[in-house]
């Protein structure tokens, strides 16, 4: 038996009402605006502000990660930190603050103002170690 037309409308009318409801965010997808500050003593500081996911934020401080900065300040200068050692603040996870930081930073053409550690995060991994070891092979030839 077929179905009235009537029932074919019901049915695509009550799938169609109204927006769709966009989902929140979850936790793991929820981001917030950083800022931090390394002071070097005499050498300077290392800061910046920027926005991250807050689970990354949270992973990067439980398993406290090398940040290797290079030379920012100055020939030489080779500074090194760990995650733990920034002075590290959450302004605000705020989704309507962060979009519009967000924004600022797109209008600036830029992702950070001064330096996102999670630009600088150094991975360590056995292929690295091996590559020392063949190059002191080479130079004992």
């Amino acid at each position: 038996m077929t179905e009235p037309p009537d029932s074919k409308k019901r049915k695509i009318s009550d799938e169609h009402v109204g927006p769709k409801e966009v989902e929140p965010l979850q936790k793991a997808d929820k981001k917030a605006v950083y800022t931090f500050d390394c002071d070097f003593y005499r050498g300077g500081s290392v800061c910046g502000t920027f926005v991250q996911e807050i689970q990354k934020i949270d992973d990067a401080k439980r398993q406290d990660h090398s940040i290797y900065f290079g030379e920012v300040l100055g020939k030489h200068s080779q500074i090194e930190a760990y995650f733990s050692d920034l002075d590290l603040k959450k302004i605000t996870d705020d989704e309507k603050l962060v979009d519009a930081f967000e924004e600022i930073l797109r209008l600036a053409n830029k992702t950070h103002f001064g330096y996102n550690p999670f630009d600088y995060i150094e991975e360590y991994d056995d292929e690295e170690d091996d590559s020392d070891d063949d190059e002191e092979e080479d130079d004992s030839q």
